[in-house]
């Protein structure tokens, strides 16, 4: 059991190493091409520690299609987009350190959305996600995003999040 729960950490490390190399290009150089040449290195860089085992190279294959479709509809429809690999913040009102981590903001005069990569996310960890994205995100823009999203890159879901109104929808792509 230790070892599928290695391999998908390693995996979620992935998905997050390909984001953050891909937004730190310049928009003009994000492209399908750059895309799959960062995935082509991270996923040698991958294969060489993650343990041997069927379920995995399944996964890694759902998960790069989904990504791929993904970060295709992103560089499309979200130009304005800008990666931040790290926020955190105290919670004096419960002595918590809130941490997020590997978001993709986009804030114009229009929208103000925060969204994540998941290679797997339900239940709690969906509710501590947008939490902490509320949270984090009180502190650094004195505002609550428009939109939250959560790609879950195993299903191919898109789960999107109103927090002033409550409501959840899902996509499938």
């Amino acid at each position: 059991m230790e070892h599928q729960f290695d391999w998908k950490r390693d995996l979620q490390r992935f998905v997050d190493d390909v984001i953050q190399d891909l937004y730190y290009l310049p928009q003009t150089e994000r492209s399908m091409l750059a895309t799959l040449e960062i995935i082509n290195n991270k996923q040698e860089q991958l294969n060489e520690h993650v343990f041997s085992h069927g379920c995995y190279y399944i996964k890694l294959a759902q998960v790069m299609d989904h990504l791929m479709q993904q970060l295709t509809y992103e560089q499309l429809t979200n130009k304005e987009a800008w990666y931040c690999a790290f926020w955190n913040k105290f919670d004096e009102d419960t002595g918590e350190e809130v941490i997020l981590d590997h978001v993709v903001i986009q804030q114009s005069d229009a929208l103000f959305s925060v969204q994540k990569y998941f290679v797997e996310c339900a239940g709690v960890q969906l509710q501590q996600f947008q939490r902490k994205v509320v949270e984090c995100s009180k502190q650094m823009f004195q505002r609550v995003p428009d939109v939250i999203e959560a790609i879950i890159l195993s299903t191919g879901q898109r789960l999107l999040f109103w927090p002033n109104e409550e409501h959840i929808s899902i996509k499938s792509s």
